[in-house]
């Protein structure tokens, strides 16, 4: 009888933790954790990791984990700074996303200091922000400035399956041979950007498409002021992704409703 019990309490139990999942946490930094990779570490996919206003020293992964990393007061108030990191060591990217889900969300902080990770030895990628290897994060409301790397001086996509959505985000004063402000190798889509400021010593200074392996769109962005002294294709586009409803210095017109100047209503 006292088994019976047992296995019918044991049901009982298992019936009501599914019923009930356990809830996602909310991490708060520096309350709980110090620092923001300690705080990564600990949570689990589906958590938020609060970040209070102040300035992080840190190059920060999120481990393939689908969490959301919030900067409490916005990206004027909340900055992580890799510039700690030297060009000896091999990842010196302020953020890096490998693997990560849809799910995975990173909003309201300033991103600076990046010198990029080092690829396959020879390709130093995403200064600001590196993403790899089926990366599908959403990047909203961050200011990406004062990074380098040879491809993507702001944000850098390299390898397959990556599908980053860049949303509302200023990315500039950023420098890189291939992509000043942002370099794709993939598939990305650019919302509500200002992409400008940035340089390049090669091609592509606001936003570099590697042809045959890119088919980012931009709609609703500015692409302005950029400058690239050495490329023959012009400052702010090199490649061809699919714009719309942009204002692009120099022009781009392969989508509907784009504009080569900025229009002052009266």
């Amino acid at each position: 009888m006292k088994n019976l019990i047992s296995i019918g309490l044991a049901f009982f139990l298992i019936l009501t933790l599914s019923a009930h999942p356990t809830q996602a946490a909310t991490i708060h930094v520096p309350a709980d954790y110090a620092t923001i990779q300690g705080a990564i570490d600990s949570a689990v996919d589906g958590d938020m990791v609060l970040v209070s206003s102040g300035t992080y020293f840190e190059n920060i992964d999120f481990l393939r984990k689908g969490i959301i990393l919030l900067g409490e007061s916005g990206a004027e108030n909340t900055v992580i700074d890799g510039g700690l990191c030297t060009s000896g060591e091999n990842s010196c990217s302020v953020v890096t996303f490998g693997y990560v889900p849809e799910t995975a969300v990173l909003d309201g902080f300033t991103i600076t200091n990046g010198i990029g990770t080092d690829v396959v030895g020879k390709m130093i990628t995403g200064g600001g922000i590196y993403c790899h290897h089926d990366s599908k994060p959403t990047i909203a409301n961050c200011i990406i400035t004062g990074n380098s790397a040879f491809r993507g001086g702001g944000i850098g996509t390299e390898f397959g399956g990556n599908l980053p959505v860049i949303k509302n985000c200023i990315i500039r004063g950023n420098h890189g041979s291939e992509g000043g402000g942002i370099r794709v190798r993939g598939a990305a889509t650019i919302i509500q950007c200002t992409i400008t400021g940035n340089s390049s010593s090669r091609t592509g200074v606001g936003f570099h498409c590697k042809e045959d392996e890119c088919s980012a769109t931009i709609t609703n962005s500015i692409l302005w002021g950029d400058e690239a002294p050495h490329s023959p294709f012009g400052n702010e586009i090199f490649g061809e992704p699919v714009v719309s409803y942009s204002i692009v210095e120099g022009g781009f017109y392969n989508g509907p409703e784009n504009l080569d100047r900025c229009i002052r209503w009266i």
